[in-house]
C-alpha cells in the first residue's frame, strides 16, 4: 500500500508541476498561476532577505517595514511583467503602451499592501493558521509570513483578474488622437485614389 501511495503522489507531485511551468505559457492562467505562487513565496523570500542581507533579525517596526518592502518589490515585479504580458498575448497590437502596466501593478499594489497590514494586525485572521502550525518546529517568524502569503496569494486570484483584463483591453487601444490621424490618413489615401480616376 505505501508504495502505490509513493507512486500516486509522485505522479501528482509531477503533474502539479507540469501544470505551473510547463503547460500554458501565455493567456490569464499563467498570469494567475506566476502571481499566486510569487504572492504566496514574496513575504518569505522578503524575511530571506532581510535576515540575511539587511538587518541583524532583531524584531522591531523597521524589521517589519523592510520584510513588507522587500516583499512589495517583489509582487510589484512579477504583477508588473503578468500585465505586461498580457498586452504582448494579444495578436493584433502594433503599439504596446507600458505606462498602462505601471498603472495596473500600481493599483494592484495599493490592495497587495492593505492585505499585508491587515494580516499582520489581526489576530482573527492568524488564528486558525496558528493553531494549525503549533506543533510545528519553525520560527515563529517564518509561520506568520507564511500566513500573509498566504493571504497575498488568495487576493492575488482578483488582483491578477483585474489588472490582466484591464492591460489587455487598455495596452493597444488607441488614443482619440491616433485614431483621428487613422481616419485622416486613409480618407486623404481615397481623395488621391479619387482624383487619379480618368
Amino acid at each position: 500500500m505505501n508504495l502505490i501511495e509513493g507512486i500516486f503522489f509522485t505522479f501528482f507531485l509531477l503533474y502539479i508541476l507540469y501544470y505551473i511551468f510547463v503547460s500554458e505559457r501565455k493567456g490569464l492562467n499563467f498570469a494567475l498561476k506566476m502571481n499566486f505562487i510569487g504572492s504566496f513565496m514574496a513575504p518569505i523570500i522578503g524575511l530571506f532577505i532581510n535576515n540575511y542581507l539587511v538587518s541583524t533579525g532583531n524584531i522591531g517596526e523597521v524589521y517589519i517595514y523592510l520584510v513588507g518592502l522587500f516583499t512589495m518589490i517583489i509582487l510589484f515585479i512579477i504583477n508588473y511583467l503578468s500585465t505586461l504580458k498580457a498586452g504582448l498575448d494579444k495578436k493584433d497590437c502594433e503599439e504596446y503602451k507600458l505606462t498602462d502596466s505601471l498603472v495596473n501593478s500600481s493599483k494592484a499594489m495599493l490592495i497587495y499592501l492593505l492585505t499585508f497590514i491587515a494580516v499582520l494586525l489581526s489576530p482573527i485572521l492568524q488564528y486558525p493558521f496558528i493553531e494549525i502550525t503549533k506543533n510545528f518546529n519553525q520560527s515563529p517568524e517564518y509561520i506568520m509570513y507564511s500566513i500573509v502569503g498566504f493571504y497575498l496569494a488568495l487576493v492575488s486570484l482578483s488582483t491578477t483578474i483585474i489588472s490582466y483584463e484591464s492591460n489587455k483591453k487598455q495596452s493597444c487601444a488607441k488614443s482619440d488622437e491616433d485614431i483621428i490621424l487613422s481616419y485622416e490618413n486613409t480618407s486623404s489615401k481615397k481623395e488621391t485614389k479619387i482624383g487619379c480616376i480618368p
